[in-house]
């Protein structure tokens, strides 16, 4: 059964917070040899995060659309409660530092305590795209991921 739907619009998913497991996200958005290229990144970053024991990541941007060559990877990492840089070790505070992810990685990275009403309200404001008036939908992928 699939989990992520069809997009809409031709180009985006519905508004909303999409579940989809690793296989289904690498066969349904690795089909580019740019997405090719973030998969791999994405697989990298994916394999510290769960040895981070992060429950989950939120995908938006121009990656979980129909764009052929998606930009970057926008992700936002679930934690639980009280989790910080201050607090994890040093290759897990590298993942919740912007500026460092953003040198090591290439990406933008944010991060939330795993509150549904609080993770609803970013998936709305992340999701929005001014550039043309819509509201995206995002994926999640549950840590750690098959």
């Amino acid at each position: 059964m699939r989990m992520i739907p069809d997009f809409v619009d031709g180009a985006i998913l519905p508004p909303g917070i999409h579940s989809c497991s690793w296989d289904e996200l690498v066969t349904r958005f690795g089909r580019s040899e740019r997405r090719r290229s973030l998969c791999n990144e994405l697989r990298r970053i994916v394999d510290t995060a769960a040895g981070c024991a992060f429950l989950g990541i939120l995908l938006w941007g121009s990656f979980p659309t129909a764009a052929e060559n998606p930009g970057d990877l926008d992700l936002l990492f679930i934690t639980l409660p009280g989790v910080s840089k201050n607090n994890v070790a040093p290759e897990c505070a590298e993942l919740l530092e912007p500026e460092r992810s953003r040198e090591r990685f290439g990406h933008d990275f944010l991060q939330c305590s795993n509150d549904p009403e609080v993770l609803e309200y970013l998936a709305r404001y992340l999701g929005y795209d001014s550039s043309i008036d819509k509201q995206k939908g995002v994926l999640r992928l549950d840590l750690p991921c098959e």
